[in-house]
């Protein structure tokens, strides 16, 4: 049954959002080096990383690309749109333990990798925000570990 896998992804998705509700413009621009990626860009990285394995696994999904300017509620839309059809595939596949198609792992190490890929993404943010000089509050920065506060109440819930 993958219903606590669905449960985490979404979680997971909840603390992205958490995130980006917490940026302003201005971070969402933040660079630590000329050339290097803004916090924006990372998160738009993360969205086409989502996509692009969706388009792997289904060939009728389009890799979706974001234009190179990206806002808030843009990237908060693309987060939940690939968060849902993410969970579609959660959901069809069913099983914890079988394979993922164009993954060629099973269902959980699918799920796994997203999640610490969207961790490790987060951390390079906050790391980035913090050498920019828009270090966030410590309730954001702390809350993004508060995974209980983040998990939807039922799976069919993205918040």
């Amino acid at each position: 049954m993958s219903e606590p896998i669905l449960r985490q992804w979404m979680t997971n998705n909840n603390i992205n959002r958490f995130l980006l509700e917490a940026m302003t413009p201005e971070t969402l621009e933040a660079s630590v080096a000329k050339g290097g990626r803004s916090a924006g860009q990372i998160l738009r990285h993360m969205v086409e990383v989502r996509s692009q394995w969706l388009a792997a696994i289904d060939s009728s999904h389009a890799a979706e690309k974001l234009p190179k300017q990206v806002d808030i509620p843009m990237l908060i839309r693309a987060f939940d749109a690939s968060a849902a059809a993410i969970a579609g595939v959660i959901t069809r596949v069913g099983d914890p333990h079988a394979k993922v198609k164009g993954f060629g792992e099973d269902l959980t190490a699918f799920v796994m990798y997203l999640v610490s890929h969207d961790a490790h993404h987060r951390g390079q943010i906050l790391l980035t925000l913090r050498l920019a000089g828009h270090r966030l509050d410590a309730k954001v920065a702390y809350g993004l570990w508060d995974w209980r506060a983040r998990t939807p109440r039922s799976v069919d819930a993205t918040r």
